[in-house]
């Protein structure tokens, strides 16, 4: 199948062991933290939760985002959420400190034959279940809603049901194009086959094609998070309505980290494959 081709067409939690050296004991305040630990304003959040996983819970709770935007200093993400970069550092080094290590595992350093199976297995199978689990909620609710002032319904229903189809069509393409791809360059560069199987450069657009993607998903999350205001329960909701708001938080969740794992983790190694193979052709 044509790697170009397929790219263009358009249609419809395990915690990662650190790679650094974590300093035990108490601090007494944001700057001890930043003394213990290798995390430091400029560093990017992505960066961050590549490293230490266990980041992503506090930057959910903050509301940070570490997918689509991980490329963003710790401090300009602060400064946008009107945080303090110090404390949050602080909040980071207990959360490393308070982390059984024996239990984590570091997705920088796996083999990424190892990663791409765990994204198949913990992202894209959960996916492809929950989506149409909360198309239906979405459409339970409308029914008995309707336009009460509950919530917008119909508006939900819509990005969820757009959601469903665009992100089928991007996972069929990392399936069968992007992923094998990367097994290959992976293989020929341990020695499993000679010469490098993809052509200089082969990887690149696919992977460009994917980041935008996840952008677009990026933006329907965030217009749900709006119309939901937060994902917070109304008052008075029923079983249907509070499953179906419930899940969209989850799911948010689920889908940053799983985007994470791509774009700070999965397409810069690939692309460092691609290109040491080029070098030495």
């Amino acid at each position: 199948m044509d790697m170009t081709s397929i790219m263009t067409e358009r249609a419809p939690l395990a915690l990662a062991s650190p790679s650094f050296a974590v300093a035990r004991g108490a601090t007494n305040s944001a700057e001890d933290s930043t003394a213990m630990l290798p995390f430091s304003p400029t560093q990017p959040v992505g960066e961050i939760v590549a490293h230490f996983p266990g980041a992503s819970r506090l930057f959910e709770r903050y509301a940070i985002d570490y997918c689509c935007g991980g490329r963003l200093p710790l401090a300009n993400a602060c400064a946008a959420r009107g945080l303090d970069p110090l404390a949050l550092i602080a909040e980071l080094s207990e959360a490393v400190t308070r982390a059984d290590l024996k239990e984590l595992r570091d997705w920088t350093a796996e083999p990424l034959a190892d990663l791409i199976e765990h994204i198949l297995v913990a992202y894209h199978a959960p996916l492809r279940a929950e989506l149409p689990r909360l198309a239906r909620l979405a459409g339970r609710a409308l029914e008995r809603h309707g336009n009460d002032g509950m919530l917008p319904f119909e508006a939900i229903a819509g990005q969820i049901a757009e959601l469903e189809a665009e992100l089928e069509s991007h996972m069929l393409k990392e399936e069968r194009v992007l992923f094998p791809a990367v097994r290959r360059l992976e293989a020929a560069a341990g020695g499993a086959l000679t010469p490098v199987a993809e052509p200089c450069g082969s990887i690149a657009f696919p992977i460009q094609a994917m980041e935008h993607e996840h952008a677009e998903a990026g933006a329907h999350l965030a217009e749900l998070r709006r119309i939901t205001r937060g994902y917070e329960v109304p008052a008075g909701a029923c079983n249907t309505v509070t499953a179906l708001v419930e899940g969209l938080a989850e799911f948010e969740t689920e889908l940053h980290r799983h985007i994470h794992l791509e774009n700070e983790i999965l397409f810069p190694r690939a692309l460092t494959l691609s290109g040491r193979g080029c070098a030495e052709s």
